[in-house]
């Protein structure tokens, strides 16, 4: 069995196609990077993925509804977020 592309993907790092968020805090806050991505080439952020590349988890429900809140209120035209 290979490893997972995900795992792939997070150790190769960050940079400006890749964001790692530990946690949500503030939609306000999240919807800030949603739009430098969608501003600029498009990018995947990956919430419970810590800056040294290790694997925190979210708090499901909180982040989740944070996500949709920014995607949808916060940035105009709303994201479609998965």
């Amino acid at each position: 069995m290979g490893v997972h592309p995900l795992l792939l993907r997070i150790a190769g790092g960050e940079n400006e196609v890749l964001d790692f968020k530990k946690t949500i805090s503030s939609a306000s806050k999240i919807a800030k990077t949603m739009s430098a991505f969608a501003n600029h080439k498009g990018g995947v952020l990956l919430v419970g993925v810590n800056d040294n590349k290790s694997i925190s988890g979210v708090r499901s429900e909180d982040e989740k509804y944070m996500l949709d809140l920014a995607a949808h209120f916060y940035v105009k035209p709303e994201m479609v977020i998965f």
